[in-house]
């Protein structure tokens, strides 16, 4: 079976999300002949996307959130102009979406939550079943908590959810914990796609605590703890070329370009893992039974979910903004292995093949 992939470019889990099913995919006999992965001018598609996908990779241009002038929060009125001065560039990727679909002839479409893959799906004549993956679609399930209170939020996220997975002969809600799959509306609940580089580390405790952060306007928070406590060694993971890679502004403290084997290897030998609340470099911490702090990117409803989803789930710990004293206290009484969450990884391979080989079945 030929499988073509649209993979959002934002932050990095989607696209080690792809990494990851992309090794199940070619353990079963199956090939990704093409990657679509949408762009934006503000992010660089990292090499170790392109270096481990194993598969042609082209990008187009996707909407995409625009941050404010402090590189904190994302700012609406800024995005809302910017997608909108692009609706002519998104037209034209849709066109281009097409022409490699015709190009690639799959035999299924995978979708890792791309709007504009989203938007094609609603095509008269899709030339292959599609099949959605996200931790986005789990909103769409009952037992789903989000932040209370925020009730506009709520609602546009999960029209936005809807818009990119209407089409989808399956939905896969990726899940911190196993609940129960709705078949009659196509939602089915798996493990998070973790890499196969992550299951064969063995975790290790040295001096550094490990930081990821969406967007580079929180590197002054970071700073300005650090400069009071040059004890504490940290290594901070951003998509911030204008540095350069290893950066380091003050003593025990440097900032690196995301990268596949630096990151997880500080990973594996971290303290304990701060992040903004994106859901892979939650699971890939979990994994390796890290102590772990989330501070959701200011105004990003969807982080606050993954936030307070893994809080929930006994992942880890949260706050408004990087509280690095709580954090030095949560690591020191840390013992958490996360077995039971291991095990609920280690299945996502058997559970993933079935649900893509059956939906490339035709209906009966």
């Amino acid at each position: 079976m030929k499988l073509v992939f649209i993979v959002q470019g934002e932050g990095r889990g989607h696209m080690t999300q792809a990494i990851a099913l992309k090794e199940y995919l070619k353990k079963a006999g199956h090939e990704v002949s093409g990657v679509l992965i949408g762009k934006s001018a503000t992010r660089k598609i990292p090499d170790f996307f392109h270096e481990q996908i194993e598969a042609p990779v082209e990008s187009f241009l996707s909407p995409n959130f625009i941050m404010d002038r402090k590189k904190q929060a994302i700012d609406f009125s800024r995005t809302a102009i910017y997608n909108l001065k692009n609706l002519r560039e998104y037209r034209r990727s849709l066109k281009f979406i097409d022409t490699q679909m015709k190009l690639w002839e799959p035999d299924l479409i995978v979708n890792f939550y791309d709007s504009l893959g989203g938007i094609y799906s609603w095509r008269k004549n899709m030339p292959a079943p599609l099949i959605c993956i996200g931790h986005q679609y789990f909103s769409l399930h009952p037992n789903f908590e989000f932040p209370k209170g925020q009730g506009t939020s709520k609602f546009l996220f999960k029209t936005f959810t809807k818009l990119t997975g209407h089409k989808a002969t399956a939905r896969l809600a990726l899940s911190f914990k196993d609940f129960s799959d709705m078949p009659d509306k196509n939602i089915f609940v798996v493990p998070p796609l973790l890499r196969s580089d992550v299951g064969k580390l063995n975790a290790e405790k040295h001096d550094h605590v490990l930081i990821y952060i969406l967007n580079p306007g929180y590197a002054e928070e970071i700073k300005n703890w650090q400069i009071k406590h040059p004890e504490v060694k940290m290594k901070v993971f951003w998509d911030n070329a204008e540095f350069g890679d290893d950066y380091s502004p003050q003593p025990n403290l440097s900032f690196h370009l995301i990268s596949g084997h630096k990151f997880l290897e500080a990973l594996k030998t971290c303290r304990g893992f701060m992040s903004t609340a994106g859901f892979e470099s939650i699971c890939e911490a979990a994994y390796l039974g890290k102590p772990i702090f989330l501070r959701p990117t200011t105004k990003h409803f969807e982080q606050k979910c993954n936030a307070l989803d893994a809080v929930r789930s006994d992942i880890g710990i949260s706050g408004k903004h990087f509280d690095f004293d709580r954090f030095m206290e949560h690591i020191a009484n840390h013992d958490n292995e996360q077995n039971e969450f291991k095990h609920w990884v280690e299945q996502a391979e058997a559970k993933f093949i079935k649900i893509i080989e059956d939906s490339a079945k035709p209906k009966k």
